[in-house]
């Protein structure tokens, strides 16, 4: 087997500013936005996804001539799945024109963010599922909430368990912190009993402890909110372990990406709640993968919820830019914050709130896929 790689000028530069090198900047020629995503670290596993999705829908939209003429380019930072590096590649982006960045990062690295630009006039759009807050003008957070989602699987998860008892097991930061006191507040309306509760650091390699602490507990399904690698580290542990023999796993925030690194003999057992699957039966969803793949070829990494979700935001702002006939940030947020917007996974409603309106669907692990969709009817 012969292997030959090339490393672009995206490439080269990330290479550099690893290695603490400068990167000399490059004039602007367009709208420059910025994208600041996991490269690196643990949520690394859906970056590649992220990264071509985006790039996809400014291609499309350069296609159809830009933003009053001018067309997009995207810059591209690495956070590291580290939240004070998340803020210098921020800062990075926005000293180099960028007066709008989108996050596809942890919530740790958004909130870290936020507070690092908050003197700067620059929009930053959370895109991939959060626990909502944290939000004013220039401060828009999309994507999926933990209470629509917890409501939307529960009663379904139950019965397929067989059961009512929950373990919450995840990392310890915000988002899965604030999952979990959303499990708190919603499991209990539906009949559910919690039985544990433990976390461990990004970037956790041996799970032993939390999942003899599941079995312990003699739980029915956990709540995995785990994410990227660690995701996939624990639920292979899990296998290992015995437990899939004895409980089902919710992990709202193991896409497609993060599955296939689950490997096939692991993943039964394992269901996920969001928005949007790639094999979604939608026919905006079958043209989205079929642009997907003609642009970035059959083995490019598989769309997910928290890739996906770049695409669509990268649209969203294009929309409400050329309706403000400007990019300056504080119009352009205006105009995002409220409306309806048809997307691959369907509707997505904002309405001028911290909420997100939009169908939810809860699926089962079948080899490195989810499938089949069972729709829910409650949004969120």
């Amino acid at each position: 087997l012969r292997l030959h790689a090339d490393i672009d000028e995206r490439g080269l530069e990330w290479l550099m500013r690893r290695q603490g090198l400068p990167v000399p900047p490059t004039a602007a020629t367009g709208h420059r936005v910025g994208l600041l995503i996991s490269k690196s670290g643990s949520g690394s596993l859906f970056a590649a996804a992220g990264e071509n999705a985006a790039t996809l829908a400014v291609e499309e939209i350069n296609a159809e001539g830009g933003i009053d003429g001018r067309p997009l380019e995207l810059l591209v930072g690495d956070d590291a799945t580290d939240p004070a590096t998340g803020a210098l590649e921020a800062m990075r982006l926005v000293r180099a024109g960028c007066r709008t960045v989108f996050l596809m990062t942890t919530s740790a690295t958004y909130v870290t963010v936020s507070a690092a630009l908050r003197s700067s006039e620059v929009l930053l759009v959370q895109t991939l599922m959060n626990e909502g807050g944290g939000h004013d003008r220039l401060r828009i957070r999309l994507g999926e909430r933990p209470h629509a989602q917890l409501a939307t699987a529960a009663v379904p998860l139950m019965r397929a368990a067989g059961g009512r008892r929950w373990f919450l097991a995840g990392n310890d930061y915000i988002w899965p912190r604030s999952v979990n006191s959303a499990a708190r507040a919603v499991l209990p309306t539906y009949g559910a009993t919690l039985v544990g509760e433990r976390y461990a650091p990004l970037g956790t390699v041996d799970f032993a402890p939390i999942i003899d602490a599941v079995v312990a507990s003699g739980a029915d399904i956990v709540l995995n909110t785990f994410v990227g690698a660690d995701a996939a580290a624990f639920e292979r542990q899990c296998h290992a372990m015995g437990l899939r023999e004895r409980a089902l796993s919710l992990a709202p925030a193991l896409d497609e990406s993060t599955l296939e690194r689950v490997g096939s003999a692991a993943a039964p057992g394992i269901h996920g709640i969001s928005g949007y699957f790639q094999h979604l039966d939608t026919a905006g969803n079958d043209s989205l993968v079929r642009r997907y793949r003609e642009s970035f070829g059959p083995w490019a990494p598989p769309l997910s919820t928290l890739s996906e979700c770049t695409f669509e935001a990268v649209h969203m702002w294009t929309a409400a830019a050329r309706r403000a006939r400007t990019t300056e940030p504080g119009p352009v947020a205006d105009e995002m914050r409220t409306g309806q917007f048809d997307f691959p996974r369907g509707t997505v409603t904002l309405d001028g709130t911290d909420q997100v309106h939009q169908r939810m669907y809860l699926a089962a692990a079948r080899g490195a896929c989810f499938g089949p969709m069972q729709p829910a009817g409650n949004t969120g």
